[in-house]
């Protein structure tokens, strides 16, 4: 585990707030030198503790959805496993891969927009692997909301920073062009890559590049320029929970309220038997206990039931549908 001050958690946390900001921007927020935040940058960058630079978008109004396939294996050694793994990470529409503990042994969320196509998909992992399969659940996410890394900062995290929130999910139909879709593949996998790169590898100027971008900003198709953190080199790791409520109208008010916990990084509804999807990052697993007991004494006759599901490796997190980019 790296050990990193409060200067360095305040830089992670204003590059995954946005990726994009420039070292003048970081600096006179964290109160360094501006080649001071490039020496942190580089340095968090060689420990392994900024794994990339991202961009989350919203592919719902590009003419997708998200579909979650929860895994439990049955007969399935390790090579069986990493197979069931590749098959997944090699899906061009695959956008979140992960092994895990709990109730499933791995969890896939892939982007659909033709529902004949993911079903034939789907039927060819059963006849691959469907024997190594001792239950599968899905869940069809209907809205997602991605946090900023508030726990980074603990108690000096303000009430405003924890308000830029990341939303996918449903709204007006977007049009786009190969333009914009070379745009976002790029940033896609390198957020903070500067306008003079983007325009050389897209073949136009930089004015066409900036305007793109500012418009798929504008519209809602990027929703936020972020980084990836590895969890476990900062000493922390990821706790999916799966929240079960018996009274469903209190809903909303149970939203508000865990919307306000600061290692809440995201939180899905779906159309499953799951009513809230949450994803915490905590120090270890009896935060997490804490943080939910909490939320059942808050509501006492609202949260029936809750379920860990713990990450045990990332393998894919791709915002972009492959479709989009399979002419570009």
């Amino acid at each position: 585990m790296s050990t990193i001050d409060l200067k360095d958690r305040r830089i992670l946390f204003e590059l995954d707030t946005n990726a994009r900001q420039s070292l003048k921007q970081i600096s006179k927020k964290v109160g360094v030198s501006k080649n001071a935040v490039f020496s942190r940058i580089e340095k968090l960058k060689e420990e392994g503790i900024i794994q990339n630079f991202y961009t989350v978008y919203n592919p719902y109004i590009l003419g997708f959805s998200a579909i979650a396939i929860c895994l439990k294996f049955q007969y399935a050694n390790l090579s069986v496993k990493q197979k069931i793994i590749d098959f997944f990470v090699s899906y061009e529409n695959s956008w979140y891969v992960s092994s895990a503990e709990g109730n499933y042994d791995a969890v896939v969320t892939v982007w659909v927009q033709e529902f004949d196509r993911f079903f034939a998909f789907y039927n060819q992992f059963l006849q691959k692997y469907g024997k190594f399969i001792k239950g599968i659940d899905f869940r069809c996410f209907f809205q997602a909301e991605h946090y900023s890394s508030s726990y980074l900062l603990g108690e000096e995290h303000s009430e405003k920073e924890r308000n830029k929130i990341a939303r996918i999910g449903p709204g007006k139909r977007v049009e786009f062009d190969k333009t914009d879709i070379r745009i976002m593949q790029i940033l896609a996998f390198d957020a903070r890559i500067s306008l003079t790169d983007i325009a050389n590898r897209v073949k136009c100027n930089i004015r066409t590049v900036k305007n793109r971008m500012s418009n798929l900003m504008k519209e809602g198709v990027i929703q936020a320029f972020r980084i990836g953190i590895d969890e476990t080199k900062i000493g922390c790791k990821y706790v999916n929970v799966d929240v079960f409520l018996g009274d469903i109208e209190q809903k909303k008010k149970v939203l508000t309220y865990v919307r306000s916990i600061p290692c809440l990084l995201e939180m899905f509804t779906s159309i499953s038997t799951v009513d809230l999807q949450l994803l915490f990052c905590v120090k270890n697993v009896e935060d997490v206990h804490e943080i939910m007991q909490g939320v059942s004494n808050a509501f006492p006759f609202t949260i029936k039931n809750y379920e860990y599901i713990y990450k045990t490796g990332l393998f894919k997190w791709n915002w972009i549908p492959g479709e989009l980019c399979r002419e570009v």
